[in-house]
């Protein structure tokens, strides 16, 4: 389950990050792939989603603003409830109202925390044994 995760950096340029365990979400129906970091505070959508978002009228009021420190350096975003939808592969897709921040400083991917996005799932690694097989993340509701 490795994908290549292409975003603009501040420059312009496009960056690549590898995302080692990525999971296929709709953001209020939107599409991207999003890297699962059960480390991450808060589920932070790459600056082209909370472009997308916007321009579809997708997102309503801010419901507050927080500060986050990350590899990639530190920022604030505004914090938005959203349905997510965890798209599977195998079984059934669910979905959670979920609270994401957007940030016009954010280069990066589109990570899933755990404040208010992973805490509301059940989540279940299988990791790969061989480099010939696929490492699964399990996922469900109650």
């Amino acid at each position: 389950m490795h994908t290549e995760i292409a975003v603009p950096a501040e420059d312009g340029r496009q960056l690549s990050h590898r995302a080692t365990l990525a999971l296929r979400c709709l953001f209020a129906g939107q599409s991207d792939d999003g890297l699962l970091d059960t480390g991450a505070e808060w589920t932070v959508l790459n600056r082209e989603m909370g472009e997308v978002l916007r321009a579809e009228g997708c997102l309503g009021d801010p419901i507050g603003t927080v500060e986050i420190a990350s590899r990639l350096g530190s920022f604030a975003g505004d914090l938005y409830e959203l349905d997510v939808t965890l798209l599977a592969e195998e079984g059934a897709d669910i979905e959670v109202a979920a609270k994401v921040v957007i940030s016009d400083d954010w280069w990066g991917p589109t990570v899933l925390g755990y404040r208010g996005l992973l805490e509301l799932v059940r989540l279940g690694v299988e990791p790969a044994h061989g480099v010939a097989e696929t490492t699964w993340v399990y996922f469900g509701k109650d």
